[in-house]
């Protein structure tokens, strides 16, 4: 897996993760832009961290 980090068309910083290189990707920054790339990669280890956060189900 890889995160891509890219700037858009506003000048917002975005992330997504990627599965390798298969179309599409699992996750990303939905409608939330960051000014920098700075606080765009510092989402991204948040998310890394969270890799061992507990599974629940919702009904």
């Amino acid at each position: 897996m890889v995160f891509e980090m890219y700037l858009d068309s506003k000048g917002y910083w975005h992330w997504r993760l990627k599965a390798n290189d298969e179309i599409g990707f699992i996750a990303y920054s939905a409608g939330e832009g960051f000014y920098s790339p700075y606080e765009c990669s510092n989402a991204i280890r948040l998310v890394q961290r969270s890799a061992s956060a507990q599974i629940i189900q919702v009904k």
